[in-house]
């Protein structure tokens, strides 16, 4: 198991805080898809749209 590890530290105070990279890159992914199915969505309707209007042209 791999940790990533973030410190930050202030005035004499210090804060450490950890999390795991299998939970943070599962993390990730879901981000991605989370943004980028509804992104190609739009982009595939906005082209079927286009193509309706102006293919017969």
């Amino acid at each position: 198991m791999t940790w990533r590890v973030f410190t930050y530290e202030r005035d004499g105070i210090v804060i450490t805080t950890a999390d795991r990279m299998d939970e943070r890159n599962m993390l990730l992914n879901d981000v991605v898809r989370l943004a980028v199915v509804p992104f190609i969505v739009a982009l595939v309707g906005s082209m079927i749209a286009l193509w309706l209007e102006f293919g017969e042209v």
